[in-house]
């Protein structure tokens, strides 16, 4: 938790920045940003920071929740056995 906190302080320290910033987001799990979503929403829409999102995983379980994604990577995710195969690539 201690974590989570040092960095939305962080990020709300950004927003005092005159220049607009470029923040890359790292996060453990694809809802991870909802942490912090207001402070990311303040900077990127109100303070004009570009953010982009990474998300650290191995995949594993993730295929559940892969239909969004099955039409960018033109693959089958949602079907366990090509999920678990594919996401951690």
């Amino acid at each position: 938790m201690y974590h989570i906190i040092a960095t939305l302080t962080w990020l709300l320290s950004l927003s005092a920045s005159a220049a607009p910033q470029k923040i890359l987001l790292v996060v453990a799990h694809p809802d991870d940003e909802y942490f912090f979503a207001a402070s990311v929403y303040h900077l990127a829409k109100e303070k004009g920071a570009v953010v982009d999102q990474m998300i650290v995983t191995n995949g594993e379980g993730g295929f559940r929740y892969s239909g969004p994604a099955e039409k960018i990577y033109n693959k089958k995710l949602t079907i366990e056995a090509q999920g678990r195969r594919e996401l951690p690539a």
